[in-house]
Protein backbone atom coordinates (compact mmCIF):
# COMPACT_ATOMS: atom_id res chain seq x y z
CA UNK A 1 0.00 0.00 0.00
CA UNK A 2 2.90 2.30 0.84
CA UNK A 3 4.43 1.52 -2.75
CA UNK A 4 1.13 2.63 -4.18
CA UNK A 5 1.59 6.43 -2.02
CA UNK A 6 4.76 6.76 -3.06
CA UNK A 7 3.55 6.57 -6.72
CA UNK A 8 0.98 8.88 -6.11
CA UNK A 9 3.11 11.35 -4.86
CA UNK A 10 5.45 10.64 -8.04
CA UNK A 11 2.78 11.52 -10.44
CA UNK A 12 2.07 14.65 -8.41
CA UNK A 13 5.76 15.58 -8.80
CA UNK A 14 5.64 15.23 -12.38
CA UNK A 15 2.30 17.51 -12.79
CA UNK A 16 2.34 19.92 -10.30
CA UNK A 17 5.49 22.68 -9.50
CA UNK A 18 7.76 22.00 -7.82
CA UNK A 19 6.83 24.90 -5.14
CA UNK A 20 4.48 24.51 -2.54
CA UNK A 21 0.93 23.36 -2.90
CA UNK A 22 -2.33 26.21 -3.23
CA UNK A 23 -2.92 27.93 0.27
CA UNK A 24 0.25 26.47 2.07
CA UNK A 25 2.73 29.08 3.28
CA UNK A 26 6.41 29.20 4.64
CA UNK A 27 4.18 30.93 7.78
CA UNK A 28 3.31 27.27 8.75
CA UNK A 29 6.51 26.75 9.69
CA UNK A 30 6.52 30.10 12.18
CA UNK A 31 7.12 28.37 15.74
CA UNK A 32 6.87 25.17 15.09
CA UNK A 33 10.20 23.87 17.25
CA UNK A 34 11.95 20.85 16.56
CA UNK A 35 11.20 18.41 13.40
CA UNK A 36 11.59 14.53 13.70
CA UNK A 37 12.78 13.20 10.20
CA UNK A 38 10.98 9.96 8.56
CA UNK A 39 12.53 8.06 5.63
CA UNK A 40 10.12 6.15 3.11
CA UNK A 41 12.90 3.90 2.10
CA UNK A 42 14.16 4.37 -1.36
CA UNK A 43 11.66 2.30 -3.66
CA UNK A 44 13.36 1.59 -7.13
CA UNK A 45 11.30 0.31 -9.62
CA UNK A 46 12.14 -2.67 -11.42
CA UNK A 47 11.81 -2.92 -15.25
CA UNK A 48 9.03 -5.17 -15.75
CA UNK A 49 7.05 -2.10 -13.22
CA UNK A 50 7.10 -4.24 -10.06
CA UNK A 51 8.23 -2.71 -7.06
CA UNK A 52 12.08 -3.98 -5.87
CA UNK A 53 13.21 -3.77 -2.19
CA UNK A 54 14.08 -1.25 -0.58
CA UNK A 55 17.71 -0.10 -0.67
CA UNK A 56 18.08 -0.06 2.73
CA UNK A 57 21.56 1.33 2.70
CA UNK A 58 20.69 3.72 1.04
CA UNK A 59 17.93 4.89 3.02
CA UNK A 60 20.56 4.81 5.91
CA UNK A 61 22.89 7.11 4.14
CA UNK A 62 20.02 9.60 3.00
CA UNK A 63 18.50 9.39 6.61
CA UNK A 64 22.02 10.68 7.89
CA UNK A 65 22.64 12.93 5.44
CA UNK A 66 19.62 14.80 6.42
CA UNK A 67 19.81 14.77 9.90
CA UNK A 68 23.15 15.77 9.38
CA UNK A 69 22.26 18.75 7.20
CA UNK A 70 19.71 20.14 9.66
CA UNK A 71 22.25 20.16 12.39
CA UNK A 72 24.40 22.27 10.37
CA UNK A 73 21.57 24.56 9.76
CA UNK A 74 21.03 24.62 13.71
CA UNK A 75 17.33 23.08 13.03
CA UNK A 76 16.40 21.18 16.15
CA UNK A 77 15.45 17.29 16.22
CA UNK A 78 13.11 15.31 18.62
CA UNK A 79 11.28 12.25 17.83
CA UNK A 80 7.86 13.89 19.23
CA UNK A 81 7.65 16.55 16.39
CA UNK A 82 5.89 17.67 13.29
CA UNK A 83 7.37 14.95 10.87
CA UNK A 84 9.53 16.16 8.10
CA UNK A 85 9.67 13.25 5.98
CA UNK A 86 11.69 12.30 3.06
CA UNK A 87 10.35 10.27 -0.04
CA UNK A 88 12.71 8.70 -2.96
CA UNK A 89 11.38 6.65 -5.57
CA UNK A 90 13.33 5.73 -8.72
CA UNK A 91 11.79 4.49 -12.07
CA UNK A 92 13.80 2.79 -14.58
CA UNK A 93 13.89 3.34 -17.97
CA UNK A 94 14.05 1.26 -21.33
CA UNK A 95 17.64 2.44 -21.82
CA UNK A 96 18.78 1.56 -17.69
CA UNK A 97 18.68 4.69 -16.73
CA UNK A 98 16.30 6.02 -14.20
CA UNK A 99 14.30 9.09 -13.19
CA UNK A 100 14.40 10.29 -9.55
CA UNK A 101 11.05 11.49 -7.86
CA UNK A 102 12.13 13.05 -4.53
CA UNK A 103 9.50 14.90 -1.89
CA UNK A 104 10.25 16.45 1.51
CA UNK A 105 7.25 17.19 3.12
CA UNK A 106 5.93 18.55 6.98
CA UNK A 107 3.49 17.18 8.18
CA UNK A 108 1.88 18.27 11.64
CA UNK A 109 -1.36 18.33 13.46
CA UNK A 110 -3.67 20.62 12.54
CA UNK A 111 -7.28 21.24 14.52
CA UNK A 112 -10.17 20.83 12.00
CA UNK A 113 -13.33 23.24 12.37
CA UNK A 114 -15.62 20.11 13.97
CA UNK A 115 -12.57 20.27 17.17
CA UNK A 116 -10.97 17.08 15.95
CA UNK A 117 -7.57 17.02 14.94
CA UNK A 118 -5.91 15.45 12.27
CA UNK A 119 -2.12 15.53 10.39
CA UNK A 120 -2.03 17.74 7.82
CA UNK A 121 0.89 18.42 5.14
CA UNK A 122 1.55 22.34 5.77
CA UNK A 123 5.17 22.91 3.63
CA UNK A 124 6.14 20.31 0.71
CA UNK A 125 8.57 20.32 -2.47
CA UNK A 126 9.20 18.38 -5.11
CA UNK A 127 11.79 17.36 -7.82
CA UNK A 128 12.54 14.73 -10.69
CA UNK A 129 15.63 13.89 -11.70
CA UNK A 130 16.06 12.81 -15.46
CA UNK A 131 18.09 10.09 -16.98
CA UNK A 132 20.51 9.05 -14.16
CA UNK A 133 22.62 6.27 -14.85
CA UNK A 134 22.41 2.95 -12.14
CA UNK A 135 25.81 3.46 -10.46
CA UNK A 136 24.63 7.26 -9.94
CA UNK A 137 21.93 6.94 -8.15
CA UNK A 138 23.24 6.83 -4.40
CA UNK A 139 24.61 10.39 -5.51
CA UNK A 140 21.78 11.48 -7.14
CA UNK A 141 19.41 10.66 -4.72
CA UNK A 142 21.84 12.39 -1.39
CA UNK A 143 22.44 15.60 -4.15
CA UNK A 144 18.54 16.25 -4.80
CA UNK A 145 17.13 15.18 -1.24
CA UNK A 146 19.69 17.46 0.48
CA UNK A 147 18.78 20.02 -2.17
CA UNK A 148 14.83 19.96 -1.08
CA UNK A 149 16.09 19.90 2.88
CA UNK A 150 18.62 23.49 2.32
CA UNK A 151 15.14 24.77 0.82
CA UNK A 152 13.32 23.53 3.90
CA UNK A 153 15.99 25.00 6.27
CA UNK A 154 15.93 28.82 4.14
CA UNK A 155 12.07 28.50 4.83
CA UNK A 156 12.18 27.84 8.45
CA UNK A 157 15.26 29.85 9.10
CA UNK A 158 13.08 32.49 7.12
CA UNK A 159 10.46 32.48 9.74
CA UNK A 160 12.44 30.99 13.03
CA UNK A 161 15.23 33.54 13.03
CA UNK A 162 18.08 31.93 15.40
Amino acid sequence: MRTRYVVAVGIVALIGATGPASGQSVGSLRGIGPVNVELVAPMPRAADGETSAPDIALGRLLLAAVQDRLEQREIPLHEKAPILRVIVTGFPNRDGEYAILTEVSLAQLARLGSGESTLATTWDRHSVAFAVAEQELPDTARTEVLRLIDRFADDYLAVNPG
